[in-house]
């Protein structure tokens, strides 16, 4: 959108007008302009996300045909799978982001945060009773959690002079881990001992980018995404050791999630596809070969946290998918004289 702007009086001089449409709906618009009056920007199509059941041959259902919920980011199932915690994003000037809840299987979506422009990636308490989120409603994004049924306000759960962009309890309630935000290339995952004013400990930090942790249900493991080599791939190191690590992942690797009731840990390849490796046993951190599952590139991805969770018994997996039809491509579109096309698109009035 363009609108003329009185410099002098700090105030629009009209109605703005669309200038460009189907760019990203959930991240930073890919734009560049350049003087000699030439515009790039990068498409991308608008899809509506619907929720979805999927088992381990790739088989989808919808977990409510009847209401697909636009903009859906993460989602993640309480511990007794009774309910689904989601995360969504809205373009400005509405707020970027909210956490809502939904009784499965058929049951009403809860708007669960109200405060703040971002609300985000939720996880479950281990007794089922509180929602953890990522939130800006502070003087900074730090990590809020809140009792599920919402009869009590969100409470600060860690404050950090960084930027906390995802948390979560270990499974024994013992442990909360976290990433802080810095820099591009610079997130880091630290873990520090639940109701305890002790220092957070460092599990991996660098240079480059560690994101999307997430903890094997015994607490022994920490598996979590590093793009050191320049490719995305998923590494697993002892839980809180810092003094070994393997990667699991060959070809890219991303989105880790541990299965809670066997050792097997599940990620998407670098082809897209949903993959599974089993845990051997042992005091060194073993698996076997990776195992294909079904293609995934028609469920929403991220770099940075899972967006999908697993079931309990590890046979389902809930899923955001892309409803609507057609290509999934990015198209790169050029207009020449882009000032000369400003002015005829917003005259001066």
């Amino acid at each position: 959108m363009a609108a003329r702007f009185d410099q002098d009086g700090l105030v629009l001089g009209g109605q703005g007008v669309l200038l460009g449409d189907q760019l990203s709906d959930d991240s930073v618009p890919d734009l560049a302009i350049a003087r000699t009056g030439r515009l790039l920007y990068v498409t991308r199509p608008r899809f509506t996300r619907e929720l979805v059941w999927v088992d381990r041959t790739g088989s989808w259902t919808s977990v409510d045909p009847d209401n697909p919920i636009r903009g859906l980011r993460y989602a993640v199932l309480s511990p007794d799978d009774t309910s689904v915690a989601l995360s969504t994003y809205t373009r400005p000037p509405s707020d970027d982001g909210q956490v809502w809840t939904k009784k499965l299987p058929r049951g009403p979506l809860a708007q669960f945060t109200f405060k703040g422009a971002v609300n985000m990636r939720p996880s479950w308490s281990p007794d089922g009773r509180s929602i953890i989120f990522i939130s800006d409603r502070g003087e900074n994004r730090d990590a809020w959690i809140k009792r599920a049924d919402g009869t009590k306000e969100a409470e600060v759960l860690l404050d950090d002079p960084e930027v906390i962009d995802e948390a979560f309890y270990s499974s024994s309630g013992e442990w909360l881990v976290h990433r802080r935000g810095k820099v591009l290339g610079a997130r880091d995952i630290f873990a520090v001992p639940a109701n305890s004013d002790a220092a957070a400990i460092p599990l991996v930090t660098s240079d480059f980018d560690e994101v999307a942790p997430a903890l094997s249900s015994d607490g022994r493991w920490l598996a979590y995404v590093s793009d050191r080599t320049g490719q995305a791939n998923v590494y697993v190191r002892p839980f809180p050791g810092v003094d070994s690590e393997t990667q699991v992942s060959v070809n890219g690797g991303k989105q880790p999630v541990w299965a809670r009731n066997r050792p097997e840990l599940f990620y998407l390849n670098g082809a897209g596809e949903m993959v599974s490796v089993d845990v051997l046993p042992g005091t060194d951190f073993r698996t076997g070969a990776e195992k294909v599952l079904f293609l995934a590139t028609a469920y929403r991805d991220d770099f940075f946290h899972a967006a999908y969770d697993v079931t309990a018994d590890g046979q389902r997996f809930v899923m955001i998918r892309k409803t609507d039809s057609g290509s999934f491509d990015e198209e790169l579109i050029v207009i020449e004289n882009w000032h000369e096309e400003l002015e005829r698109l917003a005259p001066e009035n």
